[in-house]
């Protein structure tokens, strides 16, 4: 693993960055509100049926364009992932802010959250609302009954909360199509692929850093990072997938988490387990 000291994206975002930051993100989330009226379907309209001009969820402020109800819940799907992901690194930036931990290495995944959120909750408009709930037409090939007409209010609530909780979002998709699915046949030289850390010794080094540590666990791996409460340690050496050792980075005197992360994104975190002094 690259030194800590010289890796890309070290150290924290300065004043400037913080306040287009925020500027940045607060502007995404009004027009994200902005847009979502823009394409929230009107009252029911008074045309007739059989008027080539009716438009039952009303045409778009400014435009002449009627999209279909699927169109329109796609869309809104979108909008409130992206609204969901907008919250999330609102709130996650004025965490990092006010513990004086905002490093400029994270800032790309900031950017990327809304169009995360957006993209996952279109995923999971497609695996729910495919072939669970397409609208039977009434005899004769009428329209569909209105017992099938779409709740807007209940995708897009369902949505925004997909883009704010997207790691979990993603991990339950996961569990549910492996309880549906075989899993798959493992080699016999595979390695646990569950992330755990069990203990850390010593557990305190000095402010400066440079404390050679070693941590014991399960499901590390060669590209296994650690970071000591936003700090990437230096020099993490893999002994072996139930232990690895490094070089604690410098920080300010109190107790961090020592998070630990593979390649694939899986984290595993021990709250509070060691004390700058």
């Amino acid at each position: 693993m690259a030194d800590a000291v010289t890796s890309p994206g070290r150290g924290n975002v300065g004043k400037v960055g913080i306040i287009f930051l925020l500027l940045l993100f607060s502007l995404l989330a009004l027009l994200d509100v902005a847009a979502l009226v823009w394409i929230w379907p009107a009252q029911a309209s008074t045309a007739s049926a059989t008027s080539p001009a009716a438009c039952p969820d009303g045409r778009l402020w400014l435009t002449s364009w009627c999209p279909s109800s699927d169109r329109r819940i796609l869309c809104i799907v979108f909008l409130a992932g992206m609204l969901g992901g907008v919250i999330h690194a609102l709130r996650s930036l004025g965490w990092y802010v006010g513990n004086r931990h905002l490093i400029r290495s994270w800032v790309p995944w900031f950017m990327l959250l809304p169009l995360l959120g957006g993209l996952v909750s279109v995923v999971f408009l497609l695996v729910i609302r495919g072939g669970f709930f397409t609208p039977q037409p009434t005899q004769g090939g009428a329209a569909p009954s209105s017992g099938s007409s779409p709740n807007f209010f209940g995708f897009a609530a369902f949505s925004a909360l997909v883009g704010l909780f997207t790691d979990q979002a993603l991990l339950k998709l996961q569990k549910t199509f492996e309880s549906l699915l075989s899993e798959r046949e493992k080699g016999k030289d595979s390695i646990a692929t569950t992330l755990v850390v069990k203990s850390i010794q010593p557990n305190q080094g000095p402010q400066a850093g440079g404390t050679p540590v070693k941590v014991d666990g399960s499901g590390f791996g060669s590209g296994t990072k650690v970071k000591f409460g936003a700090l990437a340690a230096s020099q993490v050496t893999l002994v072996s997938d139930t232990e690895l050792t490094a070089v604690t980075p410098p920080e300010a005197a109190g107790t961090v988490d020592v998070e630990l992360i593979n390649p694939d994104n899986q984290n595993a975190v021990l709250h509070q387990s060691f004390t700058y002094v």
